[in-house]
């Protein structure tokens, strides 16, 4: 039987402890997400904009289980509902009364915690609009309103705010065109379904003592953990750069597009969203993960759970025809992407059409009888010649397993060259390209790259390391 009460010593403080601890009780195998969680609480303290966290998976997935995890922590304010009258509320006590009763006003500068995000989702579009609107005034540090009934509310402070939603999330644009700039996002990695009921049934009866446990864990853990200013943490250029081009292209995937309601055609296209918030939520992501373990300088590993929370910010079936279009570097038919992400040619084309809108994609119409063809753009070349730092070892993602996420962006993001060094007509070509294989003269210079002083940022992971992050 779990104990409610936890002994520490001077290593089970530390984050490998708080993992084993949560192991012990329910099947994990993403550790990351317990790193993200807790990146919502450390960034509180730092002095940067917020860093606001959506952690996406399916019901019963443990998500529930880390965000109530949380609320023993100090500043930690968890919310059972959102509905647009939660935070800011004109409502009268008294008939003199002309000072809101805010829950923000009331509780201070807080991190709050809504395990289900999809109560907002579900609300009328109206309600919700509201909600969404008080989320983005309150990501920037102000809310101001007046009511018909004399009641005024002026608010200024700093919200954090960790909530969990299920994939849901990704058929509401609107919330992604809204919201997408103000949270970042992590999905799960999938458990084992028939492990995972195996587990559940075992702990049958521990539940309560076992969640109290990981409460005062967590509780402990992060009253110990030494949170420096910003300024004294250390991002290496080649890092830096690298978020740069991460957020360059995660912005432009996950922008919108105007559709016409009956048709579903492109009637307007946005200006793709500007990356400074995003890149800025990736860094500050980056010196969190950091301060989880005690360091002053990012690291790679650091990067690569950045890496694939920005990607994970990209509605999941968009990521899906990218991830495609990376497994050869050749054109495909729209009938192959359809049936490479099991969607219909007309749901597969409207998600080719929006990439294509913001240049991440390039097309070829022929003409009937001929189909239209799709592949990556020059642009996403260029932007995934930049996001990782120098050239990798390829040990990174050696053998690689089929069932990796984003298996196949994955392995043409190491393989394309980074940049600097482009073949024929000053084009970027991937290293699985017979030209680029013939070419002794790039695989020199890549050579020269690889051991130039950036190589050094370049640490050796185990496999298993690299499938916790992008299972």
């Amino acid at each position: 039987m779990p104990t409610t009460k936890t002994h520490f010593n001077k290593t089970q403080g530390k984050f490998e402890a708080l993992v084993r601890l949560i192991k012990k009780h329910y099947l994990l195998s993403d550790k990351g997400v317990i790193k993200i969680a807790l990146a919502g609480v450390v960034a509180h303290y730092f002095d940067t904009d917020p860093l606001w966290i959506f952690l996406i998976a399916p019901p019963s997935s443990m998500k529930t289980e880390l965000i109530s995890a949380l609320d023993d922590i100090t500043d930690v304010y968890q919310l059972s509902s959102l509905t647009p009258q939660t935070l800011f509320s004109g409502l009268r006590k008294r008939k003199d009364q002309t000072k809101d009763n805010a829950l923000l006003t009331r509780v201070g500068n807080k991190i709050l915690t809504l395990k289900d995000f999809g109560g907002v989702l579900s609300m009328r579009r109206d309600d919700r609009a509201i909600v969404l609107a008080q989320l983005r005034e309150i990501y920037d540090g102000t809310f101001h309103a007046k009511y018909g009934n004399g009641v005024e509310v002026d608010w200024k402070g700093r919200i954090g705010f960790v909530a969990g939603v299920t994939p849901a999330i990704d058929t509401f644009y609107s919330v992604f065109q809204i919201l997408g700039e103000r949270f970042i996002q992590y999905r799960l990695n999938p458990i084992k379904e028939k492990a995972l009921g195996g587990v559940a049934i075992n702990n049958l009866g521990e539940e309560k003592s076992a969640r109290q446990e990981i409460k005062e864990y967590f509780k402990t853990f992060f009253n110990q953990l030494k949170i420096p200013s910003i300024k004294d943490l250390v991002l290496p250029e080649d890092i830096k750069m690298c978020l740069v081009n991460l957020a360059c292209f995660c912005v432009r995937a996950r922008s919108g597009v105007v559709r016409d309601h009956y048709r579903k055609t492109v009637e307007y296209i946005p200006e793709p969203e500007a990356p400074a918030r995003l890149a800025k939520q990736l860094a500050t992501l980056t010196y969190t993960l950091a301060v989880l373990e005690g360091r002053k300088e990012i690291e790679l590993k650091d990067y690569l759970l950045a890496l694939k929370c920005g990607l994970d910010c990209i509605p999941r079936q968009r990521m899906a025809v990218l991830n495609f279009l990376a497994s050869e570097d050749r054109e495909f038919k729209t009938t192959e992407v359809a049936e490479a992400i099991d969607y219909s040619s007309e749901g597969a084309r409207r998600h080719l059409e929006d990439l294509v809108a913001h240049k991440l994609i390039k097309v070829k119409k022929l003409g009937a009888p001929h189909p239209d063809t799709w592949k990556l753009s020059k642009r996403t070349q260029k932007y995934m010649a930049g996001m990782l730092p120098a050239k990798p070892k390829k040990a990174l993602f050696k053998n690689i397993k089929k069932g990796l996420c984003y298996k196949h962006f994955l392995i043409h993001l190491l393989n394309v060259p980074p940049e600097g060094v482009r073949g024929e007509n000053n084009t970027i070509i991937p290293c699985t390209h017979s030209k680029y294989k013939k070419n002794s003269a790039i695989d020199k210079q890549n050579s020269i790259i690889a051991k130039s002083d950036k190589d050094k940022l370049v640490q050796d992971m185990s496999m298993r390391e690299i499938e916790e992050i992008f299972q």
